[in-house]
């Protein structure tokens, strides 16, 4: 009878055995064994997936971050821009189109909604915004110029005399 009493992998070997399992070196015997790689079909379609996944959401973050306009200031001047009004994670605004328009001469009811960043769905919605506020701010220029008018003179007329 030899000491040394071969065990299935169900039941640990007895102490003081010579006898030792160790799983480091058995999954790469099995695989050269085999002659496969660790990379196989579904190995390939999880990286597929996951990298469609991860792509899909750094899409949807670009498009949330640029995908909306807004009327916004810069120095002073009414500008239209395209992206969030406080950019979004790494996404900063940019500016896309710069107005002639200045915040001191868009009426003071407006202008808190343009320095916060009045949002607009589209870049020809905030075109209309902006033509909007021009309007607004050349009809309170009007009311607030003051209007001089120059005492009229009228002609005397005459009035032909006729003898009797």
């Amino acid at each position: 009878i030899s000491p040394l009493k071969h065990h299935s992998a169900l039941e640990p070997p007895a102490s003081g055995t010579a006898e030792r399992h160790t799983g480091s070196d058995s999954g790469s015997r099995k695989f050269a064994a085999s002659g496969s790689s660790p990379l196989t079909f579904r190995v390939v379609i999880f990286i597929v997936v996951l990298a469609g996944v991860l792509g899909a959401g750094v899409l949807a973050v670009e498009k949330y971050a640029h995908g909306s306009y807004y009327v916004g200031t810069n120095k002073g001047e009414v500008v239209i821009f395209r992206g969030q009004p406080d950019g979004f994670l790494w996404f900063k605004p940019q500016a896309v189109e710069r107005t002639q328009l200045a915040l001191e001469q868009i009426p003071p009811s407006r202008r808190d909604d343009v320095v916060a960043g009045k949002r607009e769905v589209s870049l020809a919605a905030s075109r209309r915004y902006v033509i909007n506020l021009q309007h607004e701010a050349d009809e309170l220029r009007k009311s607030t110029v003051p209007t001089t008018t120059a005492p009229t003179t009228t002609a005397p007329t005459t009035t032909p005399v006729t003898t009797p």
